[in-house]
């Protein structure tokens, strides 16, 4: 019987990571939510964390990917990390690297959605506030969005 458990949770996560990233807190998840034993389930997983098959590094860069593609910002993906127990400074190491430039994703997502008008209205300079504070960009990169000069 200890053996088939072992099989099964082996092939649960293989089968979860072949698909794609995933946290070994989600991971751990996924498994109780199938009534797999924890502490077999965490040595499991150590193992395929020892074997570089899975990595909450690799897991954050995914999550950095996506927001991106997304139009989401840093704060987004920094929520998103947290709940995860992830460190955010690993993301930011990968954000680094890669030159990510939020202040040009803000505004792209801001002309996306409201057009290339500057609003000069109180209430719809708070309306666009609002939605790009939602999508989790940082008030610096909001300013950057709304000033005139940025266009």
């Amino acid at each position: 019987m200890q053996q088939d458990t072992t099989k099964i949770i082996r092939h649960t996560i293989t089968r979860l990571l072949a698909k794609r990233e995933h946290s070994q807190r989600e991971l751990l998840a996924k498994l109780k939510q199938r009534d797999l034993p924890e502490a077999e389930s965490l040595s499991l997983i150590e193992e395929f964390k020892k074997a570089n098959i899975q990595s909450d590094e690799r897991y954050a860069e995914a999550v950095v990917r996506g927001a991106q593609n997304k139009g989401k910002g840093p704060l987004f993906v920094k929520r998103t990390l947290e709940q995860q127990d992830i460190f955010y400074a690993s993301a930011q190491q990968y954000m680094q690297e890669e030159r990510f430039d939020w202040f040009e994703l803000a505004l792209s997502v801001r002309k996306k959605r409201f057009g290339n008008e500057i609003p000069i209205e109180f209430n719809d300079i708070q309306k666009q506030k609002r939605f790009l504070m939602y999508r989790g960009f940082e008030d610096e990169h909001i300013k950057y969005a709304l000033k005139p000069d940025s266009y």
